[in-house]
């Protein structure tokens, strides 16, 4: 019968992380294509007599994207297990009330997963959460239709789950409850506003810490901090 015990805190090392997965490159490549290409597309445009799409009332966001975590763990007295409780794919919706000046008042509700698997290819490690998020957005006039959005707010990081799988050379597995936590968290994006919604595309940071609640008391504490790469479309309602 596998016994577990609480490792000590000696035993948990932080450090940078040093890859993304490939899908994660994928993803990071497309996020970054687009966001090349509508810019210079805006630019083109600049020069013709465009009618201007902000509009007052409400939008629901629709997200996806991929997040690095600041920092990655390392548990068990070799260091033999890799896990993180930032970053990963996310996918999510939300609220928003546009001003006229199209300031944005609102919030988003994204599901995040992070994988990581094992150097030797033993075994993995996950950690999911849900993060509402409220924020002001503060836009910056690029033309009628562009804009560059700063915001920022204090998010609420709800049901975090680790869970390894025979991870590791001594094939630990088990599942552990952290505490609901909160943390700021700040955001740059471009937006480009159409007839029916609008793009926006951005990076944000957050700042977390999660604290251990129930099941196998492998890690007591985790930085949970991160950047997310993402893309929105909103549509208006």
């Amino acid at each position: 019968m596998l016994n577990y015990c609480v490792l000590s805190n000696k035993n948990i090392n932080n450090s940078h992380l040093v890859s993304l997965s490939s899908l994660h490159r994928l993803l990071l490549y497309i996020f970054f294509t687009i966001a090349i290409f509508i810019p210079l597309k805006t630019s083109a445009q600049s020069n013709t007599e465009t009618p201007s799409y902000v509009k007052k009332g409400f939008s629901i966001p629709l997200s996806f994207g991929v997040g690095a975590p600041i920092h990655k763990t390392t548990l068990g007295g070799n260091d033999e297990v890799s896990v993180s409780s930032g970053g990963g794919l996310l996918i999510g919706t939300g609220l928003f009330y546009n001003t006229l000046k199209n300031l944005k008042l609102g919030g988003t509700l994204r599901y995040h997963a992070t994988e990581v698997k094992q150097v030797d290819e033993q075994g993995s490690s996950s950690f999911s959460r849900f993060v509402i998020s409220p924020i002001v957005k503060v836009p910056v006039q690029l033309n009628p239709n562009s804009f560059i959005n700063f915001g920022g707010g204090y998010g609420f990081f709800l049901n975090g789950k680790m869970e390894l799988d025979a991870a590791g050379p001594s094939k630990i597995t088990g599942k552990t409850n952290y505490e609901d936590e909160t943390g700021l968290h700040f955001l740059t994006e471009y937006e480009e506003n159409f007839h029916s919604g609008y793009i926006s595309i951005g990076i944000k940071y957050y700042n977390v810490k999660y604290s251990y609640r129930s099941g196998d008391n492998f890690l007591p504490q985790m930085n949970g901090s991160g950047l997310d790469f993402y893309i929105n479309y909103s549509f208006r309602i």
